[in-house]
């Protein structure tokens, strides 16, 4: 075997090594991951030392990495050990656990301090025996005493595994085949070096026993998936299990409660295993009548236990043998008292809020009614003193008459505005397939006169259908085609486009405009009521066209976002469920607002 071939197969040990103790780590929420994949990493560091050992040309230099070497020991077998007994589900007593802990601290003192006292090293001396050269020592008594813990704990880890076979399940049981055989594998590579072994040129056959071992650990990883299918035993599953588990035989016997059960009922498993269940639940006698079918069973129960009232949530599921009778049931209850309570409260809530929408409704209805009268009066009645009595009014009385129009008309506005947001909360929303190319040429047709007299060119693409509202995703293209109007007034020759784009979450329907902008680091404000970004003296509105935007998409379960720069135009974007052609598929167009002759 040549030198370039050991040291390719230690690489090769290393890299899988390793690979093992990664893809563990990224299972560390799993039990027993963490410390397997310690024992990886250990395994890993020691390969890497053997090598770095051989390549090592001074007797210093291969006591250093023969150093690190014990300390990869030590690891593979601290950490298969915890993953032995994390998987079986087995404690170590404490006062143990505490003394293997100390010795094995102490003894890795004494490795990394040897050039002191010489007591794991009395003699080292490099022979040229090989073709690396090999470091020759002793095995002194701390050494040995050492080795015989670590391979202790070793063959402790693989008596529980075994022991785990033979009760396992049968899918278990392949994975444990996996695990014993990556166990064993290492533990007798490092036996056979201890007897004096050898596989060709390298003294030592544990860098080859690690690899295959690890080789049969990572395919129990990758095929079997064993760290996502640490089996738990039934005794800890039930005895930790919090809802109440009572087991009865066919003669209905409690055969086994567990501690929840016993702790809520006030009793103690001496005093009621064994017993008839009618005896020892006599004031629930009704309900092992009623569940006395042969099939699964649930029912909603509100009973006294220990002088409070509680409700619980009972299932009944029969037990039966290999031939089919049934033998047992098994009891399980969940106490949902708390919930219940929850829905009490939600219930008295919703009525609260049920007559919160009555006084809403009667607030609007005064909005509507009472306040958008007086508003169109004085609307009116100034707009006529404007016309009928203006020669008689001075400059600064026309002004004054003007501003006061003015005024009525957006407090007119926002009404309505605020009338039109708080109805969208509360009407239905009319779920039926819609084509967005229809809602837009009825929204360019409402801003054709606009469209025209400006110059604005509309490009548009053909928008995917979807699911939803017709006459609220109207809405949403007339506040937002309205909004790119409005917002590019003050530019010639303005365009806006009316496009979608395709996402992995499906179509984006987007408005883009060529006007002022915003600046993205406010966008937030742009969706709430009464938030503006600009001027309301150079640009009209109430504030409220975008946060109805907002909340039409939210009620279709979509999202709406923006984007900008200032002066270079703004970006309005929404999603929906949606389906149908894909829009790349069809070339744009532009739209061309009628005349007034009607060409």
């Amino acid at each position: 075997m040549s030198p370039s071939f050991v040291i390719a197969y230690y690489v090769v040990s290393v890299l899988i090594c390793t690979a093992v103790a990664v893809y563990a780590m990224s299972r560390k929420r799993t039990a027993g991951a963490v410390p397997f994949a310690v024992s990886a990493s250990g395994q890993a560091f020691w390969t890497l030392g053997h090598l770095f050992e051989n390549l090592s040309p001074t007797l210093g230099e291969k006591i250093f990495w023969d150093d690190l070497q014990f300390l990869g020991t030590t690891a593979w077998a601290v950490g298969f050990s915890a993953f032995a007994r994390a998987y079986t589900k087995t404690e170590r007593p404490r006062s143990a656990q505490l003394a293997v802990n100390g010795f094995i601290g102490a003894y890795l003192v004494l490795v990394f301090t040897d050039r002191f006292h010489h007591l794991i090293r009395p003699v080292a001396t490099l022979t040229h025996d090989t073709p690396f050269g090999e470091l020759v020592y002793p095995f002194t008594a701390p050494t040995l005493i050492a080795s015989v813990v670590l391979f202790a704990m070793l063959g402790d880890a693989v008596v529980l595994l075994a022991r785990q076979f033979r009760g396992a399940h049968a899918i278990f049981r392949k994975q444990l085949a996996f695990i014993v055989a990556g166990a064993l594998l290492p533990l007798t590579g490092t036996l056979l070096t201890l007897l004096g072994v050898r596989f060709g040129a390298d003294r030592d056959t544990s860098p080859t026993t690690f690899a295959l071992g690890d080789v049969l650990a990572a395919w129990g990883l990758f095929r079997y998936g064993f760290l996502d299918l640490i089996p738990i035993a039934r005794e800890v599953v039930v005895e930790h299990l919090r809802d109440s588990v009572v087991v009865l035989d066919a003669r209905d016997r409690i055969v086994d409660m567990n501690p929840a059960s016993l702790a809520a009922l006030g009793l103690d498993a001496e005093s009621a295993i064994g017993k008839p269940a009618t005896e020892v639940f006599s004031q629930y006698a009704n309900l092992f009548a009623r569940f006395g079918g042969g099939g699964n069973m649930h029912v909603d129960l509100s009973v006294d236990v220990l002088g409070q009232a509680r409700d619980f949530d009972l299932t009944m599921t029969p037990i039966s043998d290999s031939a089919g009778a049934q033998v047992g049931r098994v009891f399980i209850s969940h106490d949902v008292t708390r919930l219940r309570q929850i829905e009490r409260e939600l219930g008295a809530r919703n009525e609260e809020l049920e007559a919160a929408y009555r006084d809403l409704d009667a607030f609007t209805h005064s909005v509507s009614h009472d306040l958008r009268a007086p508003l169109r009066t004085i609307e009116g009645f100034s707009d006529l003193l404007l016309r009928t009595q203006k020669g008689r009014l001075d400059e600064q009385g026309k002004e004054h008459l003007a501003l006061l129009v003015q005024g009525t008309r957006r407090m007119r506005q926002l009404f309505e505005d605020l009338l039109r947001f708080a109805r969208l909360g509360r009407e239905p929303i009319l779920r039926r397939d819609v084509s967005p190319d229809d809602l837009v040429d009825a929204v360019l047709a409402d801003f054709g006169a606009e469209i025209a007299s400006r110059g604005v060119r509309i490009v548009r693409s053909p928008l995917p259908r979807c699911v939803g509202d017709p006459s609220l995703l109207k809405q949403v293209y007339l506040n937002l085609v309205g909004n790119a109007l409005k917002y590019s007034r003050g530019k010639p020759n303005a365009t806006i486009e009316i496009f979608a784009e395709e996402t992995p979450g499906g179509p984006r329907y987007v408005v883009r405009d060529d006007g002022v902008g915003f600046d993205v680091r406010q966008r937030e404000r742009l969706f709430r009521v009464f938030s503006r970004l600009h001027d309301p003296e150079r640009f009209e509105g109430s504030g409220v066209g975008l946060a109805i935007v907002a909340s039409i998409v939210q009620r279709h379960g979509g999202t709406v976002a923006a984007d900008s720069a200032p002066g270079g135009g703004a970006t309005f974007s929404f999603s929906l469920g949606s389906s149908g052609e894909d829009p790349d598929e069809k070339p744009r167009k532009e739209y061309t607002a009628p005349r007034a002759d009607g060409t």
